[in-house]
């Protein structure tokens, strides 16, 4: 039996199983003896999803049970909508689809699970906001997580740049409505064809600056004709950033674990 829960509060219980699995896609390689977990009891936002693959560090997920055949090495790109096609690549696989359009920065160790990276500030239209403390997203550090939704940044760097997104979208004459659960920057849609959003831009410890798309940092709810700045506050006393999937939309997001090294590929989706 196995029993795992995750920071959303989703849980699974199940057996453990091991089976030989075959990936028709690459070559119809084969991994034998792959431990996995079968679900009896499941609860959270799985919503109609068949499954969970793992691609933590943790010693079993998808990542070090395939280690020997794709080192360690994998990419995906996120569309940013059920209509549209997003991919997930291992190893050599990803060696194909990068480029040098691929911005690496280093992979730091957080803990056994999850991958760390250093980031120093958030730009708006080309502005640093000169988050303060200068080491707010370094204490302890900032995670990188597919499986987070809606990035956390420390409530100090989010008040800073809830500020200048407001302010943006404020001169461009959007109305400002009620919070949409955790999610305080919203704005009425109705009758708006095309919404005008400002450039925002991570900037790392190494001085690699990535741009983010817009479809990552506005979260709409169509059904409401509304949106919202995809990003909400941590206390900062928690310590906590965490860079969620809906920031990483129509990126190629490449983990090179052995080679220490993550990258960012911009339009590599739709």
């Amino acid at each position: 039996m196995y029993t795992r829960s995750y920071g959303d509060r989703s849980q699974t219980t199940g057996y453990l199983s091991r089976e030989t699995i075959t990936l028709r896609q690459y070559d119809n390689q084969v991994l034998e003896d792959f431990l996995f977990g079968c679900g009896v009891n499941n609860g959270g936002v799985f919503g109609l999803s068949a499954g969970l693959l793992g691609l933590s560090r943790g010693k079993l997920s998808f990542v070090e049970q395939s280690a020997q055949k794709y080192n360690r090495t994998f990419s995906y790109c996120l569309p940013t909508s059920s209509s549209s096609s997003g991919f997930l690549t291992f190893g050599k696989a990803v060696d194909k689809a990068a480029s040098a359009d691929v911005k690496y920065i280093p992979l730091t160790t957080v803990s056994e699970y999850f991958y760390g990276v250093k980031l120093d500030d958030i730009i708006l239209d080309g502005i640093p906001l000169g988050i303060s403390p200068v080491n707010l997203f370094s204490s302890p550090v900032t995670i990188i997580d597919s499986g987070t939704v809606i990035t956390r940044l420390p409530e100090t760097a989010y008040r800073d740049l809830r500020f200048e997104f407001r302010r943006y979208m404020e001169f461009q004459g959007y109305t400002l409505i009620s919070p949409i659960s955790i999610l305080d920057t919203c704005y009425d849609l109705n009758f708006i064809t095309k919404v005008h959003l400002p450039i925002i831009s991570f900037l790392f410890a190494d001085g690699t600056m990535v741009e983010l798309d817009p479809n990552g940092i506005f979260y709409v709810f169509r059904l409401y004709r509304q949106g919202c700045l995809a990003f909400a506050g941590f206390p900062d006393y928690t310590g906590h950033t965490i860079l969620g999937n809906t920031i990483q939309r129509t990126m190629e997001v490449v983990y090179d674990i052995d080679g220490g090294r993550i990258g960012f590929r911009s339009s590599a989706c739709e």
